[in-house]
């Protein structure tokens, strides 16, 4: 091998060494499940009521019938996200895999419902490239943190919020980190102190925004979401943590969506 090959090998491995060097050995696909995080933005109220009716009709009686679940549909709230456009909404829905073959072989078993495919060619009617259901649609698969390993339903108020919190690192060891932090650091089991309820923690594998950390929790109302956040902000746990230089320069960048259950939603 040329010098000058040997060291571009070299480098590459000591980036790579670095970007994994918090990985434990113990981490196997099979220890972990999985989650999807997908949004679709849909241009005025009839397209939202027909993807409402989708997902109750077709949706969510297939992943129960299918043993996938809770699933969440929920759309942004624009007053709380201080949006002004409410001719274009953002749809989430979430759902939990046990393993990549189940997400993977979802598509095929819905194929397989004669009822539920008739759902689906009705959703369809008169749609076109000029006349799409959804204007875009994006997909974050995650891999569920460990101490949080499923989705957590924390509250059926009529007047639930969510907040889905997505914190990107500059890397992949300071996203590792990040992970650390929550889990090994307590950050997670503050936030249960403070009433910051968890829904879900999990680690984007793919997506946009990368690498990241892809998070949610919810609250009963607004102001019972304000009131946990105050709480935690002033903790002295927190005070501790964040100032421990092991977790320093994690978290670069973040986003903060507030939404709102859709009717149907299990979350």
């Amino acid at each position: 091998m040329k010098r000058r090959d040997f060291l571009t090998t070299a480098c590459i491995g000591g980036v790579a060494a670095a970007s994994f060097a918090s990985v434990s050995a113990q981490e196997t696909p099979d220890k972990y499940e999985y989650f999807e995080v997908r949004k679709s933005t849909i241009r005025g109220s009839e397209k939202m009521k027909r993807m409402i009716d989708y997902n109750n009709e077709v949706m969510i009686p297939g992943c129960k019938k299918f043993g996938i679940g809770p699933v969440g549909f929920m759309v942004d709230d624009p007053q709380l996200n201080k949006s002004e456009n409410t001719e274009l909404r953002d749809m989430y829905s979430f759902a939990p895999y046990k393993s990549m073959d189940e997400l993977m072989g979802l598509r095929a078993k819905f194929a397989q419902e004669a009822d539920l495919m008739a759902k689906y060619a009705e959703y369809r009617q008169g749609t076109s490239s000029k006349n799409p259901n959804f204007e875009s649609l994006d997909r974050t698969l995650c891999r569920f943190f460990v101490s949080c390993p499923k989705f957590e339903v924390p509250t059926q108020s009529a007047d639930r919020v969510f907040q889905l919190r997505i914190y990107r690192s500059f890397d992949a060891e300071r996203n590792a980190a990040k992970v650390r932090m929550f889990e090994e650091g307590g950050e997670i089991d503050i936030f249960r102190k403070c009433g910051i309820h968890p829904v879900f923690f999990g680690t984007a594998l793919f997506g946009t925004f990368l690498p990241n950390i892809t998070y949610m929790t919810g609250y009963e109302n607004p102001e019972a979401m304000d009131k946990a956040w105050a709480t935690f902000r002033s903790h002295p746990d927190w005070l501790k943590l964040k100032a421990d230089p092991a977790y320093a320069d994690t978290a670069t960048d973040n986003k903060t969506i507030y939404l709102r259950p859709l009717p149907g939603s299990q979350i």
